[in-house]
């Protein structure tokens, strides 16, 4: 049998903060079975390229923000 795997990006809009911006979402999805997880990271939704699930390349403000303080432990999960 034949497994299936795909991962995407996407903004909760419903939520917006105070600063104008949302969460960045993301869904795996292993045959047929799907997993939602929040990324903790925000982003303005105008810089937001809903049909790659990137930022856009040529956007000029930081294109992130930490929303938790940076041990060893979650460390990997950022690129600086």
């Amino acid at each position: 049998m034949r497994s299936t795997f795909s991962t995407i990006f996407y903004l909760k809009r419903q939520v917006v903060k105070k600063d104008s911006t949302v969460l960045i979402m993301g869904r795996i999805t292993v045959d047929e079975t799907q997993t939602q997880f929040s990324c903790k990271l925000t982003i303005d939704p105008k810089i937001w390229e809903t049909k790659t699930g990137r930022s856009s390349p040529t956007s000029s403000p930081p294109l992130y923000r930490c929303t938790q303080p940076i041990t060893l432990r979650n460390a990997a999960a950022y690129r600086f």
